[in-house]
């Protein structure tokens, strides 16, 4: 089964609430108006990530590895069960030639260590560049957590 989230013109609910009535395959769970409406976690993460390359935070392609690992310590209420799965939604927003490929997500996330905010990265020695790939994810962490 899927969830989808959707947004219509109010004329239009009708019509979903009817398919729902004729359907055991179809269940509305919530309907709201936009003004009542609170940003979904994938919404919340999206804008963190577009926020994040427009700021030009995210220099480069491997660096979406960072926001993958940290969304497995952040709590979102949402989370990419692989790192296909992520790369499908980064591709989804920025296009296959601007993401990189799955393995090198898997391969950089391999190489982190530590805790959150403080990892250690065994492809880096770089005292910089591991303070540069850290502040990615607290820059992600604070858009996350100033949406919210």
């Amino acid at each position: 089964m899927k969830e989808i989230v959707m947004r219509m013109e109010d004329d239009f609910v009708a019509v979903i609430t009817a398919l729902e009535q004729a359907t055991s395959k179809l269940q509305v769970i919530s309907i709201m108006d936009i003004a009542e409406q609170v940003e979904t976690p994938i919404a919340l993460i999206k804008s963190a990530i577009i926020t994040l390359k427009n700021e030009k935070v995210l220099r480069r392609k491997y660096d979406f590895a960072w926001i993958k690992l940290a969304l497995e310590y952040i709590d979102t209420d949402f989370y990419f069960d692989s790192a296909e799965s992520f790369r499908k939604f980064l591709i989804g927003l920025f296009g296959e030639d601007e993401v990189p490929s799955e393995s090198t997500i898997s391969k950089k996330m391999s190489t982190a260590s530590g805790e959150l905010f403080a990892w250690r990265f065994s492809d880096c020695l770089d005292e910089h560049e591991r303070q540069r790939r850290n502040n990615i994810v607290k820059r992600f962490h604070v858009l996350m957590r100033g949406r919210k």
